[in-house]
């Protein structure tokens, strides 16, 4: 039910009861002078009250009625006011966001145009100076990204838009709604209004009523008034809904001037989407020679061959490239670079051919003195044969003096014998003339004894004389031959000191050519990128595999060579010359080997590897660097120690260096030392830091 009509229905019987008070007060009042109308006239009250009692609690039962409708529909118009509110404050934060974005855009698309400038004459610029071609179908796909992010963006502020609308013609329908039931509340109080004033309506029965009726007593007045002031109420209640219905008309008008205004700005933003799209594109083919210059300055960069683009100095032309500059630079420096190296090449040539010239004579001389010391070699033997001759004839003829001295010896004795018994016989008779013959023939052995033992002691002492002339003339040839070593050896090292400046002078050579060939770089501040396939370093390898098999043949060759000056077939060789020539071939068999196999293990393990015993032998000191440290003096001391029972501990002791600090400093790296006690662990995880930090993945 509509609350106005229902208010008018409220007000009717109320100024109908008090009309009929006023009438029965009348009635009442001239019963008195009447008296022939009087049954008749309280019959009509009676029944008047009665209707009047009626029309009260119908009255209550409507007022309370239009008392809720009123308060309800006070709730629902504030609600209709604050959603009014909420809608035009949406409205002006969409207009003013509208607005924002507009300026955003045309900000946006002016900034654009100008970087668009820019870059068209960048790149008509390093058109003409390096021929590059323009590609219009490289980097379509760039920036579909931010058209897509854009798009969305579009459609969220469309459908906000949608809804708005929506909300809006929600509004308008519940203000048309809202001024129908005004419309129907005005008409119920103008009927109310008609019903509740008869009086005003029916001039000539109010006049016959007052003067039949008395007047009303104060009750019905009170009513009457209290009526009045509710309908006065009523009618400023509904001018106050009336004015609320015209400021939410103003309030839809308002609303729909923004809708205009957003479908106006909808259509802009179309607009702008085209032009977007436009300056979008002439963007992404700005980009894509913004790539090609970005990869350019990263192959220059990469390539150690200006990492001063990077950086900007303040005497270079803004429209030249920064990278075509530093290029030249490069260029120019690498030229210089090269003149130096060539001049270097040039010196280490002329060095290397006269190391060469010297190393063909200490050659030839090593050649002369090998065959002089194996002559001095065979002279020597033949002095030490003829002494070890000399040695046994004087061990024979001293045995034989000794066999001459006991028979000289054994002949005194019998000559004492014979003495004797000559004395013994000289006593007794008859045996003077036998004893006598006899001792004689003694005599003249033993005389012959003494000459011939006198010979063999001059023999003897000839022979004597001629074994120290052998043994001087044997230390001469010793000395001779000491000397001619002690040349030999100074010759040696004086070769090899040759053949390693031969060497070093073939590294700078060869490290010459490869710095002319692909330039230098600083090792601290500059990361190698090492390709897995570089045609460069596999020339190099190729043309190192072919000098080292050149060096080869011509070291079999020199060996051949040697090999027949040194050792003839009709030569007889010194045992203990070929002991002392095996034992130094084993040696250095072993140090190839020892550096063949360090070699292996720096590969392997990325650590060279030394070892130093100078402090005490049962606590070998090792030396541990690695290929990927930053610096040369970067490395790690290992000490190994016994154990009580005297055998070598499982692990080794970190002693203090400048790496050792750093790398305890790093939890990943030491916590394998201090949870684990892991030094293949520790060593591995520093060798991979030491990659990581030196190389890019």
């Amino acid at each position: 039910m509509d609350p106005t009509r229902k208010r008018a229905r409220t007000a009717t019987p109320v100024l109908t009861e008090s009309e009929v008070r006023n009438v029965s007060t009348d009635t009442i009042s001239s019963s008195s002078m009447l008296s022939n109308t009087n049954q008749h006239l309280i019959n009509e009250i009676e029944k008047l009250k009665t209707e009047i009692a009626k029309v009260q609690s119908q009255r209550k039962l409507d007022k309370l009625k239009a008392e809720n409708d009123n308060k309800r529909l006070k709730r629902h118009i504030a609600t209709l006011q604050q959603d009014a509110d909420d809608a035009n404050a949406i409205m002006e934060q969409i207009r003013q966001q509208s607005e924002a974005d507009l300026d955003e855009m045309a900000r946006k698309k002016t900034r654009a145009s100008k970087l668009a400038e820019q870059w068209e004459q960048k790149y008509l610029q390093l058109c003409e100076d390096t021929g590059i071609e323009d590609d219009d179908e490289v980097g379509d796909s760039i920036g579909a990204a931010n058209m897509e992010v854009l798009r969305n963006e579009l459609a969220v502020a469309r459908q906000r838009n949608v809804v708005l609308e929506e909300k809006v013609t929600f509004m308008e329908d519940e203000i048309s709604e809202l001024n129908e039931a005004l419309v129907k509340s005005n008409e119920r109080l103008s009927e109310a209004a008609a019903v509740a004033d008869p009086v005003t309506e029916s001039p000539e029965k109010d006049e016959e009523l007052a003067n039949l009726l008395s007047k009303a007593p104060p009750a019905v007045l009170t009513e009457l008034n209290r009526t009045r002031i509710e309908r006065d109420e009523a009618k400023c209640a509904n001018r106050q809904l009336t004015r609320k219905i015209e400021s939410l008309r103003e309030q839809a008008d308002q609303m729909v001037k923004y809708r205009e205004l957003s479908q106006s700005a909808s259509n802009k933003i179309d607009r702008l989407e085209l032009e977007l799209k436009k300056v979008r594109k002439e963007r992404e083919n700005l980009r894509v020679v913004s790539a090609r210059w970005v990869e350019f300055r990263r192959d220059l960069v990469k390539h150690n061959l200006g990492s001063e683009v990077l950086v900007g100095k303040g005497d270079e032309d803004e429209n030249f490239p920064p990278e075509i500059s530093s290029l030249n630079r490069q260029y120019k420096n690498l030229e210089n670079r090269i003149k130096e190296l060539e001049s270097q090449l040039s010196t280490v040539t002329v060095k290397n051919d006269m190391a060469q010239r010297q190393k063909t004579s200490l050659q030839q001389e090593k050649k002369e003195l090998e065959d002089e010391i194996s002559k001095l070699t065979l002279a020597n033997k033949d002095l030490q044969n003829k002494n070890i001759k000399v040695e046994d004839e004087f061990k024979r003829m001293k045995s034989l003096e000794e066999n001459w001295k006991r028979q000289v010896k054994n002949a005194n004795d019998l000559l004492e014998t014979y003495k004797m018994e000559e004395q013994l016989m000289n006593k007794n008779e008859g045996s003077s003339t036998l004893s006598s013959a006899a001792v004689e023939s003694l005599e003249r052995s033993l005389s012959a004894t003494k000459e011939e033992v006198l010979l063999l002691k001059n023999q003897l002492e000839s022979i004597k004389s001629e074994k120290d002339q052998s043994d001087q003339e044997l230390d001469k040839l010793k000395e001779e031959h000491e000397k001619v070593r002690a040349k030999f050896i100074k010759l040696r090292d004086a070769l090899f000191e040759e053949k390693a400046k031969v060497e070093k002078a073939e590294e700078r050579a060869l490290k010459a050519e490869t710095l002319a060939g692909k330039g230098s770089y600083n090792e601290e501040t500059t990361r190698v990128l090492h390709f897995q396939d570089n045609p460069t370093s596999r020339a190099i390898k190729e043309k190192y595999e072919r000098q080292l098999e050149e060096l080869k043949a011509e070291l079999a060759d020199l060996s051949a060579v040697t090999k027949g000056v040194t050792t003839p077939s009709n030569v007889v060789s010194d045992p203990a010359l070929d002991a002392e020539k095996f034992s130094k071939r084993l040696k250095d068999q072993f140090r190839n080997q020892i550096a063949l196999f360090r070699e292996g293990v720096y590969i392997i393990t990325g650590y060279k590897i030394d070892m130093s015993i100078d402090a005490d032998p049962n606590s070998p000191r090792f030396i541990v660097r690695s290929m990927y440290a930053e610096h040369e003096d970067d490395q790690l001391n290992l000490l190994w120690r016994k154990d009580k029972h005297g055998k070598w501990r499982p692990s080794m002791d970190i002693l203090d260096t400048e790496l050792a600090r750093r790398l305890s400093q790093d939890p990943a790296v030491f916590s394998y030392m201090k949870k684990f006690n892991s030094l293949p662990a520790f060593t591995a995880s520093a060798c991979l830091k030491f990659f990581e930090n030196q190389t890019q993945m």
